[in-house]
């Protein structure tokens, strides 16, 4: 990712308590979220992970390592389509950050199913 997104994505997110993204795969963002985020805050990091054939998901392990480079606040790392997610939500959050799929269908099901959770 960018250094401008980078920056913009902890302008929008700074000290907010409750933060919810969406595709984290390398967890660059995350850090990023976590790093702005309020002392007190919560972010959750929601994404599928998948296993590769011996059973293992390295994009777990990088992002863990990657989003821990900040102790800011709390993590919790979701391990799911974030359209299953959602179904079982219901924290209101401050931040919504859409990163996951990006076509146009599934960031319109994504904003769909979180955007009722946003505070505004």
């Amino acid at each position: 990712s960018s250094n401008s997104s980078s920056v913009s994505r902890g302008k929008y997110s700074s000290e907010k308590r409750n933060i919810a993204e969406l595709g984290v795969y390398h967890g660059a963002s995350s850090r990023v979220l976590r790093e702005s985020m309020a002392v007190d805050g919560n972010l959750w990091c929601v994404d599928p992970f998948f296993k590769d054939r011996l059973g293992f998901s390295y994009g777990l392990s990088i992002a863990k390592r990657e989003i821990n480079k900040s102790r800011n606040g709390n993590m919790t790392i979701l391990r799911g389509l974030s359209q299953e997610v959602a179904k079982g939500w219901k924290q209101q959050i401050e931040f919504l950050f859409i990163d996951a799929d990006h076509s146009y269908d599934a960031v319109k099901s994504d904003w769909e199913n979180w955007s009722v959770f946003v505070e505004v």
